[in-house]
């Protein structure tokens, strides 16, 4: 989905500059420029995967003939537990929804639904007939309802939709109506946090996410979309046949906090502060810089949360 505006104004004014990794995304990673369609970001936590990504999308945004679509698979950890809960978000990230319909005569077909299923929930003109008696996991409807709420009302805990034949044909469905919605156009997805699990909370899945690397990325990269580009965030490796898998397609990237000695990190948190975060400079003390330093040790996502702290401390707005 596309991202909060009031996140990527945030990213917009206040980034901490990742100067390699957002030149590679610019120049190596586009349709042309690289063999390897997938770039594969790991990192701690906090260490500013997600607002590497932001700076991303805001880089597709600028480009007319980009299509980009954000997913963060942390943010309300299991919310991504059904392949259609992806699907579904990516489609209603596009432009042009209406162009689905093998996807939703697939689903359509796998719950045997005696309709030809359409687009436009709530609009009668679009409405279909649906035949007295029709079933689908116990929910029985009469009467005309618009294609969407039907698709809506029949995967109601429809879980045999998991069952892997099916779940492959309705995935393949969605591919071809993606590869014909795109054309020559370039997408990116851009995938935060696909890990197994933090504090013991899932973030998605293990079944979820072999779909999404077997079924979804991989068949995009080998052949049925080559202007298809992926960037995935995660704390650690994928299971080892996952990455196995990934690998030929992969530009590997651990992400790292800032280095340097002491002197040359005070410089960066002083431009930060000054130039970022508007905090006069006569206000940032070495004793400030030291302090500062001992709670985000060169992770720019901590820079941006102590600096927002700092600011109150000192009585600033903003």
């Amino acid at each position: 989905m596309r991202p909060a505006d009031s996140t990527l104004d945030r990213v917009k004014t206040l980034f901490v500059d990742r100067t390699d990794e957002v030149n590679y995304f610019q120049t190596d990673l586009w349709p042309g420029a690289s063999q390897r369609p997938v770039y594969y970001i790991t990192g701690e936590i906090e260490i500013g995967k997600s607002w590497l990504l932001h700076r991303f999308y805001l880089e597709c945004a600028t480009r007319s003939d980009v299509q980009a679509v954000m997913i963060d698979f942390s943010y309300g950890q299991g919310q991504f537990t059904d392949y259609r809960g992806i699907l579904n978000d990516i489609k209603a990230s596009l432009d042009d929804q209406a162009i689905f319909y093998r996807y939703l005569n697939s689903i359509a077909g796998a719950l045997h639904l005696p309709v030809k299923v359409e687009t436009g929930a709530g609009d009668a003109s679009k409405a279909v007939e649906i035949a007295d008696g029709a079933q689908a996991q116990n929910v029985k409807l009469d009467g005309q309802y618009a294609g969407r709420d039907i698709i809506n009302i029949y995967l109601q805990d429809s879980n045999f939709l998991r069952e892997p034949r099916l779940r492959t044909q309705i995935t393949q469905a969605f591919l071809q109506d993606l590869v014909e919605y795109l054309g020559n156009r370039t997408i990116f997805f851009l995938l935060d946090d696909i890990g197994a699990s933090a504090q013991g909370q899932a973030y998605l899945d293990s079944d979820t996410r072999r779909w999404l690397i077997r079924e979804f990325v991989i068949p995009l990269c080998k052949n049925k979309l080559l202007t298809a580009r992926f960037v995935i965030t995660q704390r650690d490796e994928l299971e080892t046949d996952l990455q196995t898998d990934l690998d030929p397609f992969t530009e590997s990237h651990p992400l790292t906090g800032f280095a340097g000695d002491q002197k040359t990190l005070y410089e960066l948190y002083r431009t930060y502060l000054v130039e970022k975060q508007k905090i006069p400079a006569e206000q940032i003390s070495d004793m400030l810089l030291y302090l500062f330093h001992q709670q985000v040790q060169g992770k720019p996502a901590m820079m941006f949360k102590w600096a927002r702290d700092m600011k109150k401390n000192l009585g600033l707005r903003g």
